[in-house]
């Protein structure tokens, strides 16, 4: 059997948990102008979380079960999973209020668009509104 130290398995999981908060990060200080090109940078940063996952995977079956021996990197990587699970579920709500406001911003832009072709559209200064304001 290979002595297994855990060295390349807390360094797999410190860099997973650096992805999530970085991807936190992202989200929390996302604006209009750069929504997209955050969300690409967010999805970049998934795709070398998958990669890591995947040489987590390897790196467990080399270790060939000695993982419960090695208390010290069994405690980090529990710490790191329950790191992971708390950034998880931030990731979670900072995507569902992004996908609220998005929401609203095109329910806003429905209400604007219904509104201008009731009144005939742009430019449109012989058209007879279909809207009657009662205070003209």
């Amino acid at each position: 059997m290979v002595n297994f130290d855990g060295k390349e398995l807390k360094e797999y999981y410190g860099q997973l948990v650096n992805l999530m908060q970085h991807q936190v990060d992202l989200l929390e200080h996302i604006n209009v102008e750069q929504d997209e090109q955050v969300l690409q940078q967010f999805l970049t940063l998934s795709d070398k979380w998958k990669s890591i996952s995947t040489k987590i995977d390897v790196s467990m079956e080399k270790s060939n079960g000695e993982l419960q021996e090695n208390k010290d990197t069994a405690l980090f990587i529990r710490q790191s999973i329950e790191r992971m699970i708390v950034l998880g579920l931030r990731i979670e709500s900072l995507l569902n209020n992004i996908k609220a406001q998005d929401s609203s911003t095109m329910l806003n832009i429905k209400k604007q668009q219904t509104t201008l072709r009731s009144y005939g559209g742009v430019g449109s200064g012989e058209a007879v509104p279909l809207y009657f304001d009662e205070r003209q």
